[in-house]
């Protein structure tokens, strides 16, 4: 689970019936809707409602352990899935909104050197898209 070692009881991950995994799970564009406007929604200080739709994918990726590749799953969010997280960028700069950018974990970056994700340009068709 995404925010499984967050600490925050307020924080939940929504599946959709019959799922108990969030990359097979899809919640519709209605659903969302509802979720986001039920009472008890915390929202931002502009009062945007604090409900990250997010989309993950898996794709494969040479690696020092495996040149042959590894399976590394990606997170789609948008910017109020960023403020719903506590990271520290290291290296780079802040996400501009619009332009297709990634945010790299340390250990990803170790792993995943030949991409160059540490600190600088990567291309989404690079990464099996």
């Amino acid at each position: 689970m995404v925010f499984a070692s967050s600490g925050n009881p307020r924080q939940l991950l929504v599946l959709r019936k019959g799922t108990d995994a969030e990359l097979t799970s899809t919640v519709s564009n209605e659903a969302y809707q509802i979720i986001r406007h039920l009472p008890g929604i915390a929202t931002t200080l502009d009062g945007q409602p604090m409900v990250s739709p997010e989309g993950l994918t898996v794709v494969n990726l040479p690696s020092v352990d495996s040149p042959q590749g590894m399976n590394v799953t990606i997170r789609g969010l948008l910017p109020i899935g960023l403020t719903m997280r506590s990271f520290t960028i290291e290296q780079g700069r802040p996400l501009e909104p619009g332009l297709r950018q990634v945010i790299v974990g340390e250990a990803i970056a170790r792993r995943y050197p030949m991409r160059g994700l540490a600190g600088s340009s990567v291309s989404v068709e690079a990464c099996g898209r």
